[in-house]
Formats: structure tokens, C-alpha cells, sequence
């Protein structure tokens, strides 16, 4: 295989060692010693530690540019959350770190959050909060449905998906299928439910 440029061995190392330990779990030190690199080259490149982790948010969630223009196609709302599922899904399948530093963003966040991964995740939130509303406004969800609820559903659900896929091969076996077929599980279960009973008839005869 073909050896890596400095700088983009740099980026592949720093990115496993962020997402494996955090930003202030990683130094310079390490990450050179790792990319057999020296020291000043970080700086050279990135500027310093805090820009080469910057430099790898911008590319691990460049995904988002993707949302952006599905929000710019005119189509029905359904089919939008059809693509925003495979859209939410692939984001994480296609590259191994991003759901670790997604996590660590959330749980210990450094400064980019506020600047740079809130107003994403922001974005990401409203828009298919907006898809919801849409739905119930023509009449394809039922508008007792409360819209923040689906959407916080819908959008931790898909984010967690392929967290706990090697905790069990029943979770594996369903992460390893074919987008497409998962988001079209998802829609059914999003919009068919799963229950076959009333659930106030159904307490009130347990009652």
C-alpha cells in the first residue's frame, strides 16, 4: 500500500486516539510518536494540538453538508424521512470513529461543542422536528402525537444504533443489514407502531 503523507497520517492517528481517549486524554507526544512523526510537525500542519483536533471535528462531521441538501429537495415529507433515516445511519456506518467522538462531544464536551457540534446536532434535531409537523399537517400522523417526543425518539434511536453492536448477534446481525432495509424497518415501526391493542381499552380491562 502506498505510504501515507505526513500530514494525513497525522489526521488518521489523531482521530483514533481522540475518539479511543478523549481530547485531553491525547498529547502531541503521543500522537507523533504513533504517526512516527516528529513533534513540530503537528504545529507545522495543524498549528498545534487544539487545531489538528478542530481539523478532524470538520471532517469527521462533514456528513452534515449532505443534510443540507436533502433540506434543499422538494419532495414529500415521508420520503424526506425515509432519506434522513439513511442519511442518520450512514453517517456512523461509513466512518468507524465518528460515533465514539459524537459520544465524547455529548458526554465531556470541549469548546467545538458549543461552537461547532451544538448548532449541528441543532440543525439535524429541527429539521426532522419540521418533517414530524409537516406529516402530522397533512394528515399522515396522528396530530395527538406529540412532536418533540417522535423526534427525540427517532433521532436516539438511529444515533445509538451501531453502539451496542457487539453486545449481542441478534444487534449485530440487524446493524450489519443493508441501510436501506433498516430504514424501511424503521419507517414501519415509526408509522405502523407496534402495538395491536388499544392502550386505554387495555388498561381499563387489566383495571
Amino acid at each position: 500500500m502506498p505510504k501515507l503523507p505526513t500530514k494525513d497520517k497525522l489526521l488518521k492517528v489523531a482521530t483514533r486516539l481522540f475518539a479511543q481517549k478523549g481530547y485531553k486524554g491525547v498529547t502531541i507526544r503521543e500522537i507523533s510518536k504513533a504517526a512516527n512523526a516528529s513533534i513540530p510537525m503537528v504545529s507545522y500542519y495543524f498549528g498545534g494540538k487544539e487545531a489538528l483536533y478542530s481539523a478532524i471535528l470538520q471532517q469527521q462531521f462533514s456528513c452534515y453538508s449532505d443534510l443540507d441538501e436533502q433540506m434543499k429537495v422538494k419532495t414529500d415529507p415521508l420520503v424526506k424521512i425515509r432519506d434522513y433515516i439513511i442519511w442518520s445511519l450512514t453517517k456512523h456506518r461509513n466512518n468507524e470513529y465518528f460515533s465514539k467522538l459524537y459520544i465524547r462531544e455529548i458526554i465531556s464536551p470541549t469548546k467545538h461543542h458549543e461552537t461547532f457540534i451544538k448548532p449541528l446536532l441543532a440543525k439535524s434535531f429541527g429539521y426532522l422536528h419540521c418533517l414530524i409537523d409537516d406529516c402530522k399537517n397533512i394528515g399522515i400522523i396522528n396530530t395527538d402525537i406529540d412532536t418533540n417526543a417522535v423526534t427525540t425518539m427517532m433521532a436516539t434511536t438511529l444515533n445509538y444504533v451501531g453502539f451496542y453492536d457487539d453486545i449481542d448477534t441478534r444487534i449485530s446481525d440487524f446493524v450489519d443489514r443493508d441501510v436501506n432495509e433498516i430504514a424501511e424497518i424503521y419507517m414501519k415501526i415509526f408509522f405502523e407502531g407496534i402495538s395491536v391493542v388499544n392502550q386505554k381499552q387495555y388498561f381499563a380491562e387489566e383495571e
